[in-house]
């Protein structure tokens, strides 16, 4: 069975220390509210990180696609959020 999945990219400069607790860290919070989300994994690595969404069978993975970009822009609203380039999701 296929489970719906949507991975976050974010890419900067950044060392990993940085983009673990101003990047990754914000992008995971509504995530984790979410009782849609079965699963989440993260990797923060020198001036990248991976958030990878796995949903329950529930959403259409249109909403779930909108769910998330509301996240992103939620998390570029906070302060720590000075990113060169908005985060991608696929």
């Amino acid at each position: 069975m296929d489970y719906p999945t949507i991975q976050v990219f974010t890419f900067t400069g950044a060392s990993p220390g940085r983009m673990a607790s101003s990047v990754t860290a914000p992008l995971e919070r509504f995530p984790r509210a979410d009782a849609r989300v079965n699963q989440m994994t993260s990797t923060s690595s020198s001036g990248s990180s991976v958030i990878t969404l796995q949903f329950t069978l529930e959403p259409r993975l249109d909403v779930a696609e909108q769910e998330v970009q509301a996240a992103i822009n939620s998390a570029l609203d906070a302060p720590a959020a000075d990113l060169p380039n908005p985060p991608v999701y696929s």
